[in-house]
């Protein structure tokens, strides 16, 4: 007598019934015990799987141009990034340098500039908008950014050379000497005394920004009269161009004048830092907003 999966006998149907119910019963090899097999076996392959996947590289496979598609199909339906080499095409020039800088690897974003420019002229053409779009956006820590964008898509050579070319750059300049110290391209040694006062002013602001004015004062009031009244008077008088920077620093030394300051005094070998850490490199992205004039 048949039974379901080597488990109980299989019940028998009368000769006279018609042979549509036997489908409702489990075929030889598939009852309940044969279920937790295959799942069973199911769970196994795919331990198999990660495992090879994990232990050592694996054989890669190239997709086609519509396997592509559908797999970033896929991963747009459930709302990750997914960017396409090419759609960027019509973009404006601040658009280009925001979204390369938070959506795109090194390479791809390399090459989604090259049609960029290719699409306007060329490098020697698209240069000027590219660059004018890091001179127009009002917020200091974004222009870092987008500078930092713009010197990775350049051709090779020109990377670099573009950061020293901006050094005395009216608008650019404490952004591209921020940068040279933050890729040892510089050391502080090699500054001027006039570029060390944007390069601190340049720090004050961007922690400024992205922590308030109360960051600023909590920070000065730490140093001490005179070291705090040294740093203000220094950062005000630097010539850095952001002015309305400048401002909000100012209302930071009217607070701060209705303040008592403690007496301190730096220990021997030690420098302190700048508020947001050294340059303001590492402090994390602010929302707050403010124009620059």
């Amino acid at each position: 007598m048949p039974t379901a999966g080597g488990g109980s006998p299989l019940p028998q149907l009368p000769a006279d019934i018609p042979p549509e119910p036997a489908h409702l019963l489990p075929a030889p090899g598939h009852g309940p015990e044969a279920l937790v097999t295959e799942e069973a076996a199911s769970q196994e392959q795919a331990r198999a799987l990660r495992a090879e996947l994990t232990a050592s590289p694996v054989e890669l496979i190239a997709l086609t141009d519509l396997g592509t598609l559908a797999v970033r199909e896929r991963l747009l339906s459930e709302g990750r990034d997914a960017p396409l080499v090419g759609e960027l095409i019509q973009a404006t020039a601040p658009e280009l340098l925001g979204v390369l800088g938070e959506h795109y690897p090194i390479e791809a974003a390399r090459q989604e500039a090259e049609a960029w420019t290719n699409a306007r002229g060329g490098w020697l053409k698209a240069f000027d908008p590219l660059l004018d779009a890091v001179r127009q956006t009002p917020f200091r820590i974004r222009a870092q950014d987008m500078l930092a964008v713009l010197c990775a898509i350049l051709p090779e050579a020109e990377e670099h050379g573009l950061l020293h070319s901006l050094r005395d750059d009216p608008v650019l300049g404490p952004a591209a000497l921020t940068a040279l110290l933050h890729q040892d391209l510089l050391d502080e040694e090699d500054l001027t005394e006039a570029e060390q006062l944007l390069v601190m002013t340049e720090a004050i602001l961007s922690a400024m920004e992205i922590s308030g004015q109360q960051a600023a004062v909590d920070f000065l009031q730490s140093l001490g009269r005179q070291e705090a009244q040294a740093a203000l008077s220094a950062a005000l008088n630097s010539g850095h161009p952001d002015h309305t920077g400048l401002d909000e620093l100012r209302t930071v030394a009217n607070q701060l004048q209705g303040r008592r300051l403690p007496r301190q005094t730096a220990q021997p070998g030690k420098q302190r830092p700048a508020p947001g850490g050294r340059h303001g490199k590492n402090s994390p992205k602010s929302n707050r907003k403010r124009r620059r004039s």
